[in-house]
């Protein structure tokens, strides 16, 4: 990361005077789908009495499946040193897989998501022309 802050003018600096803290990470962050599948009737008749309603009979054949998975997503915040507010912040989801079977690669994928990051600083300014 420091090449690409490098890149876009930015120098290391003591924390105390730092006019910008870099904060950077990996989150993993866990993701389900439900899936639904049948037709909803079991056994039984489909309408009558039961218990104290109208409705359909028990058991019902309608089935779910829940599948999770995580990825590892890339963040990297700069911060103003004298607000401590985040002046940017960039994101990059699903860069490796948790947990990392092969460090070498994940450390190439993680420089690639920093650099592509990194191409969206500084943002852009809009300008109001009147």
């Amino acid at each position: 990361m420091l090449a690409q802050l490098d890149s876009k003018g930015l120098t290391r600096a003591a924390r105390e005077t730092a006019d910008l803290y870099v904060g950077y990470g990996m989150v993993d962050k866990t993701h389900q789908t439900i899936y639904s599948y049948g037709d909803g009737w079991g056994w039984g008749g489909r309408w009558g009495w039961r218990y104290w309603r109208w409705g359909v009979a028990w058991p019902m054949t309608y089935q779910r499946q829940i599948e999770s998975y995580t990825d590892g997503m890339v963040v990297v915040n700069l911060v103003d040193a004298k607000t401590k507010e985040v002046v940017w912040e960039g994101e990059v989801a699903a860069v490796v897989t948790i947990p990392v079977t092969n460090p070498a690669t994940a450390a190439d994928k993680i420089n690639q998501a920093v650099e592509k990051l990194f191409e969206r600083y500084p943002p852009k300014v809009k300008r109001l022309d009147a």
